[in-house]
């Protein structure tokens, strides 16, 4: 069986694709805490050379990443670690694909009053989105690199509050984080896609009437 390996796998987006692809691949879980295969933190040059000399993954999804108001934290965890893990396990793997969370956010060119905090978040983003673009063009080898761009998840990254929603019921006039099997969903509609098509960004949104808007 092939192998995924997923950062930031213990919770949220990342532990939706291990739950989502669990009898596809072999899986390979990374997180500083939780039931993951491999317990480090990807800040850690040392843990990230141990995953790329350890492991030659068929998928490879780089997930991990924070929200925090300090500008060297966010991006050492969404830049310097994301982006090592990108270019190496691109150098060793043969073929296959390298799936980016990014997120919306790095779309987003800023608004009055922004915070300190959000700015270095959106930038960080955009950084990966950016190397995810270049790769895709640059073709250097069969490796698929994609960034995918979610808006409003359903998770409790950055200490957020997960919502008790039932899909079947919601209304598209009724604002709704997107549960975050859905971006596991799409990560596999593009991994499906035939060798010949590179996917390399998608930008998922959150569908709301202006007046139902979250606060």
């Amino acid at each position: 069986m092939t192998v995924m390996l997923i950062t930031g796998a213990s919770k949220g987006i990342g532990r939706a694709f291990a739950e989502h692809f669990k009898d596809k691949y072999e899986i390979v879980t990374v997180a500083r805490t939780g039931d993951v295969i491999e317990k480090g933190d990807v800040t850690d040059i040392r843990f990230r050379q141990h995953l790329v000399e350890k492991y030659t993954p068929t998928v490879f999804v780089n997930n991990a990443g924070i929200k925090t108001h300090t500008f060297m934290s966010t991006f050492e965890t969404n830049v310097m670690a994301a982006g090592d893990l990108l270019s190496k396990f691109y150098r060793k793997m043969p073929k296959g694909d390298i799936i980016n969370i990014s997120s919306f956010s790095a779309n987003a060119k800023g608004w009055d009053s922004i915070s300190d905090f959000k700015i270095w978040y959106n930038a960080s983003k955009r950084v990966i989105t950016e190397m995810s673009d270049y790769l895709s063009v640059a073709k250097h080898k069969p490796v698929r690199v994609t960034a995918i761009e979610p808006n409003h998840v359903n998770t409790s990254f950055n200490k957020g509050t997960i919502h008790k929603i039932d899909y079947n019921e919601y209304g598209l006039d009724i604002f709704s984080p997107m549960p975050p099997s859905y971006v596991a969903e799409v990560a596999d509609w593009i991994l499906k896609q035939p060798p010949y098509v590179v996917i390399s960004n998608i930008k998922i949104d959150n569908f709301y009437r202006k007046n139902t808007q979250p606060q």
